[in-house]
Formats: structure tokens, C-alpha cells, sequence
């Protein structure tokens, strides 16, 4: 069994230990990671929330494999100095209590803060519920990714009540026992665990004129009674300073991103393999879901985008019920998720072992965009400036593919190289697949230490943007018709590759070959 007492590996070491097996086998010492995926929802929005929870009998059944349990991602060993001089992934308390301390002192002095991480929604009968994945805020401050569950910081004291769901005794038989307060105050590193009926009860021994909270994270009972203390509930102050502070990775944070971009690496490189001989995307689809959950990572970040043929030019393509014909390109977007932080990687390969001549130019064009972007991005570098550097070569290329008509300059200003890639160079990524900054942008102005960027350059050719433009005047005169419309049955490329930002360097999360050549040896073996 892959779930062992041996030590852990060191996640930044992953990367570079790959190749020697067919998985990224993550050693942890009790049960599987209980992080949950989203449901629904597209990959760059936020899911609804009634898809978002589960009732306390599904939860309880996650929670807890009997007393005394210790999570995985609490078993994943303290920091250990890695060889890209980065610290490992830290205890579950450990690492939540560095960001919650983070946030504390950023809030306004004599601070409460309160909040609930959601129940269930039911989705048909009486015991069948979506799938649970927390709220990434609250997630965030506690490290708690089981539904029913809330949090008490007062900033003043510094102390942290984790408020636990209650199993009643006639559901036991049903769904087992949860860990004794004790034990999740232990594993969350919380200097109280009470339950969440004594919620009401432990706001008014605060007694503190405002609460600090999130939008839509307080149930009835403690609104009530924080409304009879005569409190305030304020829902501006703490999601912007969490957002200042999600800005910023921490080295556990980006080590964590590193173990989900190992072994997410390593089953896109499967699916790659899989694909000569196979018949639809759902089948590489499960590939991608069968390395990632044999590694461990049970929950992947966002539904996966495997569009073969023309669908490979749907940007947000997530059906996955298409064929796979031999002379079509695969587009693959797809992440798992450790402890909640998600991978974000791309890749465009052939399903015959083979581009095409002509998408072989378009593969390598599209490359040399992220290679030049990949070059740019460096701690203080302008993310603007990377973008239009992106975007003039983007423009030749264009015109070397004989795809469009006229100048560098004519092109880029007349919007022309964005109907070809209608989509920004990349995104923060983190707890979130799109992660924001504190003034809630989804992409930096400037880079700085502690970020993490997706690099994500493509082209595609889409009918629906592309002829519109042919029948416009002054796009037209830019475009080559007949090469352009040849172009729509092919789709499109994309690669896509995360990368942090160090202090004085970068680093690439990424290790999916992605030369052409790499590709299609991968492709044939």
C-alpha cells in the first residue's frame, strides 16, 4: 500500500524523481487526503453553492475512520529544506496557523473573527448530497475541508476555537464516529474544539461590538445571537485582507502546489501515452482521474477540458463525450487538487503519435510564445509588459503562418491576434484555480515574490469569432480567408505550464514534456 509509515518524500523533490516511476506515489501515513471536489461550474468561475456541501451523515462518514485518525495531510512530514532551496509542506497546524497568524495581524485591532465552512446540499432523496469542498477562505484560516464545521480567532488573545459538527447517537451506526474534541483540536491546531450548538454561547462571551466575518458564513443561530449582544456582523474587512494574504504564497503553500503539479504531471503524461487507439475523451479522461487518484490526490481543482478535433478549439470544453479520430490534436486541461491547492496544466497532443504539417506549425508557434513569455517572467517584471511582448510575437507568427495579412503593429491594434487567442497569458492559482490579488484581479500587475502565475499561451481556430471578423472591413483586410477557414476543422493548441516566483528566481511547477518531438515520442511509446 502506497499509504505506509515510511517517511513522506520531499514534494519539491517529486519533479525531479518522476521518471523513475509510472506515478508519483505520495507516502502518508493514514487515510487519503478528504479534500472534495467541485461538482460543477466552469473551471475560471466560482461554483454556486448549491453544489458546494454535503448533510452531517455524508460528512461524517469522510471525517472520521475511526478514533484516533490522522488526516494525510496532516501525516506530510514538517519542513524539510528542499533542493530548489524552497521549505516543504508544513503539518496541517502547523502550515494554518502561520496563514491564520498572517491574517490575524492584518485585521483592525480588537478584532473577532467568525465563520462557517457550509453543510450539505441535498441533491436527490434523503442521504444522496453533492460532493463537499470547502470554502477556499475558510479552508484558508482553518485547514478544515469537512462540511458542518465553524471557527472563532479573537485577534486580541490570539485564541482559536474550532467549532465541530455533532454526530447524533441514532446516526452512529450509520456513519461511525467522529474524532473527540480533543483530537481535532490536535490535528487543526486549534487552542479550543467546542461543538457548533455552543456557537451562540462563545459570541457572547466575547462580547465584542463587531464581528468579522464572510459574506453568507453565518448560520441562523449565531446571527441571532450575535444580534442580541447588540453586535454588528461586518462582511467587507475580512475577505479583502484574506485576499491580500492568498496573494502571497507561503513555501508550504507553493510545496503543496508542488505535490499536485507531480502527480498531476504525471498522469497527463499517461493520458498521453493512452491515446493512440483510444475511442473518446471520456476514456482519456479517466486515465488522467486513474493516475491522480492512484497517487492519492482523490479530488481534481476544476472539471477536466479533453477536447479532441474541433473541440479542442472550445476554450471551456468539458463534455468530454467527443470521439478521438487518429489525425485529430487532444487538447488536455486538467489539475488535482492536495490539500485543496490545484494544478493548472495544459497540454496539446497528437492521438496518432503525430501532427499534422499543419498543426505542427501552429504546436510550435504556440511554444515559442511560452518560451518567450516563460523568459520574461521574472520577480519585478511587468505582467502587462510580458502580455504584449506575448502578443507581438503572437502577431508573427501569424503572419509567418500566412494566416493573417499586413504588420505587427496593425495586427495588435486592430485586436486581429486575440481572435486567435481570445484569453488572457495566465492567472493567479492557488487554493483557487483562478486566485485574485488584494484588489481582487485574477491576474498581477507586477511580479512579485510569493506569487504563482499559470503561463498559458494558445491558438486556436473558432469559426464563431473568426468569421465575424472576415465579414468586417477592416479585419478582413488583415486576414487570409481560404487559410483561415482551412484552419477550422484542426481546433486549436494550448500549453500551459504553472510557475512560482521566488525571491530572486522562478521556478516551474510544470514537468510535462512539451518539445514537439517530446510530445510525440511520448505520444508513440
Amino acid at each position: 500500500s502506497q499509504y505506509s509509515d515510511t517517511p513522506p518524500p520531499d514534494p519539491f523533490r517529486l519533479a525531479y524523481t518522476h521518471s523513475q516511476t509510472s506515478t508519483s506515489r505520495i507516502t502518508m501515513q493514514a487515510r487519503p487526503y478528504a479534500g472534495n471536489i467541485r461538482t460543477e461550474g466552469p473551471k475560471h468561475g466560482l461554483v454556486s453553492k448549491g453544489v458546494m456541501r454535503r448533510t452531517t451523515g455524508s460528512r461524517v462518514a469522510r471525517v472520521c475512520a475511526g478514533r484516533g485518525v490522522v488526516s494525510a495531510s496532516a501525516a506530510v512530514s514538517e519542513s524539510r529544506v528542499s533542493s530548489v532551496g524552497a521549505p516543504g509542506v508544513l503539518s496541517v497546524k502547523e502550515h494554518h496557523h502561520q496563514l491564520r497568524a498572517k491574517v490575524v495581524s492584518m485585521m483592525p485591532e480588537g478584532s473577532v473573527i467568525y465563520l462557517e465552512g457550509g453543510e450539505a446540499v441535498r441533491r436527490n432523496g434523503m442521504d444522496v448530497f453533492y460532493d463537499y469542498r470547502p470554502d477556499s477562505d475558510f479552508f484558508y484560516l482553518t485547514g478544515c475541508a469537512e462540511p458542518g464545521f465553524g471557527a472563532l480567532i479573537d485577534t486580541v488573545t490570539g485564541k482559536y476555537t474550532l467549532l465541530s459538527a455533532k454526530v447524533p447517537d441514532e446516526m452512529l451506526h450509520w456513519v461511525g464516529a467522529l474524532p473527540t474534541l480533543e483530537q481535532l483540536a490536535e490535528e487543526y491546531g486549534a487552542d479550543d474544539c467546542a461543538y457548533m450548538d455552543d456557537a451562540p454561547r462563545l459570541l457572547k462571551a466575547c462580547d465584542a461590538p463587531v464581528i468579522h466575518s464572510l459574506p453568507d458564513k453565518i448560520g441562523d443561530a449565531a446571527e441571532e445571537a450575535i444580534t442580541a449582544m447588540r453586535g454588528m456582523v461586518n462582511t467587507s474587512v475580512l475577505p479583502k485582507k484574506l485576499m491580500e494574504s492568498r496573494e502571497f504564497k507561503s513555501g508550504s503553500e507553493i510545496a503543496c502546489l508542488q505535490v499536485a503539479s507531480d502527480v498531476s504531471s504525471d498522469a497527463h503524461r499517461a493520458v498521453i501515452r493512452a491515446a493512440r487507439g483510444t475511442s473518446f475523451e471520456y476514456q482519456l479522461q479517466s486515465v488522467f482521474l486513474n493516475t491522480t487518484v492512484g497517487a492519492g490526490l482523490k479530488h481534481v481543482g476544476y472539471p477536466a477540458i479533453i477536447g479532441a478535433g474541433r473541440n479542442s478549439a472550445i476554450l471551456h470544453y468539458d463534455r468530454n463525450n467527443g470521439p478521438i479520430q487518429p489525425h485529430d490534436v487532444v487538447l488536455m486541461d486538467a489539475g488535482s487538487e492536495y490539500r485543496c491547492y490545484t494544478a493548472d496544466i495544459t497540454r496539446t497532443f497528437p492521438a496518432g503519435g503525430r501532427f499534422s504539417p499543419e498543426m505542427a506549425d501552429v504546436y510550435d508557434a504556440v511554444l515559442a510564445i511560452q518560451t518567450l513569455a516563460l523568459e520574461k517572467i521574472r520577480p519585478g517584471a511587468s505582467w502587462e509588459e510580458v502580455t504584449m511582448d506575448s502578443r507581438r510575437l503572437l502577431a508573427q507568427l501569424l503572419l509567418d503562418l500566412k494566416l493573417t495579412k499586413g504588420s505587427v503593429d496593425a495586427i495588435v491594434d486592430m485586436g486581429v491576434d486575440k481572435l486567435f487567442m481570445p484569453h488572457g497569458l495566465g492567472h493567479f492559482l492557488g487554493l483557487d484555480v483562478h486566485d485574485m490579488d488584494g484588489g481582487g484581479n485574477p491576474i498581477p500587475s507586477g511580479l512579485l515574490p510569493g506569487h504563482v502565475v499559470t503561463c498559458e499561451p494558445g491558438m486556436y481556430f473558432v469559426d464563431s469569432l473568426l468569421e465575424p471578423a472576415l465579414a468586417d472591413g477592416r479585419k478582413a483586410e488583415l486576414l487570409n480567408a481560404d487559410r483561415v477557414r482551412g484552419m477550422f476543422p484542426f481546433g486549436g493548441v494550448r500549453i500551459e505550464d504553472n510557475v512560482a516566483i521566488m525571491a530572486e528566481s522562478v521556478h516551474n511547477l510544470t514537468s510535462v514534456p512539451k518539445t514537439r518531438a517530446d510530445i510525440e515520442e511520448l505520444a508513440r511509446s
